[in-house]
């Protein structure tokens, strides 16, 4: 019993921390890809890598959760955020 509760735990923790499991419940699927955002992710052939531009280096969650989804969609895909 105290085994099955330290892997569940384990198994939360690391999903967590390298979103290996992500769901998105909301209603109009807010923290999914588009499909054409996610095929064009896919498509890529050459390295993509974006420059996002927030003063103070400060960005808001939902926009790095945005830019790591992207990350996670393609190995092509990379971001580094820059303060101007």
């Amino acid at each position: 019993s105290a085994l099955f509760v330290t892997s569940l735990c384990v198994v939360n923790i690391a999903s967590y921390h390298y979103r290996i499991f992500v769901f998105d419940f909301t209603e109009n699927k807010v923290n999914t890809l588009a499909p054409q955002t996610a095929q064009l992710l896919g498509a890529l052939d050459t390295p993509v890598k974006a420059e996002a531009f927030f003063l103070g280096g400060e960005v808001e969650l939902p926009v790095r959760e945005l830019l790591e989804r992207m990350r996670q969609a393609s190995a092509q895909f990379s971001f580094r955020i820059v303060d101007p």
